[in-house]
């Protein structure tokens, strides 16, 4: 950090000394973790001792402590409507919440001279050059855990929903406003038009019809309809041109990855302060972050909240898996079934100009034969036979064979 410049608003994709606090941030809070929830193993080959935890915390707490007080960055806050607010995070390049962020450019990046990248074409909804898109389908369990601007917390009732006819305002109304910057799914406005996920047309006479059309009333929508009926919207530009992609010109998204931002910062110093058991700070951070998305603030702090605060704002931006490794919660967070939603348009409502929709829950959306597994040894790789056969010295990790 001091051999680095300040940071540089107008280039974000030269490390400048807050991204290397940000990574000491970063590192330091996972070792606390690994040494406050996970075991010391191999006679100390594996681990790191508990007793070092609140060492590491403060090391990551000062880290972010030192961004936050030199005035470098700030929360984007730019745009009146907080979902176009959050969306322009990840979009407006260089703007204040940004510390490291990869670089890219709209040119092709297949053909060597390009920084573009896939973004766009392989995770925006259709209308797509391979008629494909939505390669990223989060569960319903994801869209539950964004709350209400209220504070309610955003877990449907799932018997209730499955009877009568919702209305995707009725379904989503006072979401958090992350929730529609975060995920697409039925009705969403996209590129002029609404995608339209429904899947089966609920005819006059009750029955369901799942092929054609009736009445000139199609039965079935044009997105992926066949997996769990959400889409990720972060990151994506809705003035690309994913009709482009037939002749390899798919690799031409813009936007620049950001890899450290002023969020996570935040979230990090919370995590941090809260162990440390400096709960004002932490309080105060988290604030910070829903006063942006403009829900309700806490009034208590706790570590499942600052946990789900974290696991909302940071989205699909490449955290979640290594927080639950580090806080050694997979075995049990990644061990289960997920599910999705099925929406079925209902012909009487469409035609009289207010659609609704009948809703089924799809469970097991993995599969019913064999759910996902995360085992206890997955928190480390295996070093595996072939080189410990090589080289005697190596000793397998804990839980292989």
């Amino acid at each position: 950090a001091d051999d680095l410049p300040a940071p540089s608003a107008a280039e974000t994709g030269r490390p400048g000394k807050s991204a290397a606090f940000a990574l000491k941030s970063r590192a330091a809070l996972y070792a606390g973790s690994i040494a406050q929830y996970g075991k010391v193993q191999l006679d100390g080959a594996v681990g790191i001792p508990a007793e070092k935890a609140g060492s590491y915390y403060q090391i990551a707490y000062d880290a972010a402590d030192r961004i936050i007080k030199s005035g470098w960055h700030q929360l984007y806050n730019q745009d009146a409507d907080k979902v176009t607010n959050f969306k322009n995070i990840f979009l407006n390049e260089n703007n204040s919440e940004v510390i490291f962020s990869k670089p890219h450019n709209n040119l092709n990046g297949l053909d060597g001279n390009g920084l573009g990248w896939c973004v766009d074409f392989y995770c925006g909804p259709r209308p797509n050059g391979w008629s494909r898109g939505n390669l990223l389908a989060p569960y319903l369990e994801m869209a539950e855990e964004f709350e209400y601007i209220d504070g309610r917390q955003g877990t449907l009732d799932r018997t209730a929903i499955q009877q009568g006819l919702w209305s995707t305002d009725e379904l989503w109304k006072d979401k958090d406003p992350r929730f529609f910057a975060t995920l697409f799914t039925q009705n969403t406005p996209w590129q002029g038009i609404k995608c339209e996920f429904y899947n089966g047309l609920l005819k006059p006479d009750g029955t369901i019809q799942t092929s054609d059309s009736y009445n000139d009333v199609l039965a079935i929508g044009d997105q992926d309809m066949t997996s769990t009926c959400f889409g990720v919207m972060k990151y994506l530009d809705e003035n690309h041109d994913n009709m482009a992609g037939t002749d390899g010109a798919w690799a031409t998204s813009g936007t620049d990855w950001q890899i450290f931002r002023y969020a996570e910062i935040l979230l990090n110093y919370a995590e941090a302060a809260f162990e440390l058991e400096k709960t004002s700070d932490a309080l105060d951070a988290i604030n910070q972050i829903r006063n942006r998305a403009e829900i309700a603030p806490l009034t208590s702090i706790d570590r499942a909240k600052i946990r789900h605060e974290r696991k909302v704002e940071l989205a699909y931006e490449g955290h979640r898996y290594w927080d639950l490794r580090r806080w050694r919660t997979a075995v049990t967070d990644l061990s289960r079934d997920f599910s999705g939603l099925r929406y079925i348009l209902d012909y009487n409502s469409y035609v009289a100009g207010t659609p609704k929709y009948k809703l089924m829950i799809l469970d097991k959306i993995d599969g019913s034969v064999t759910s996902p597994l995360f085992r206890e040894e997955n928190y480390y790789f295996p070093i595996t036979q072939s080189r410990t056969s090589n080289n005697p010295k190596l000793i397998e990790n804990p839980g292989y064979k």
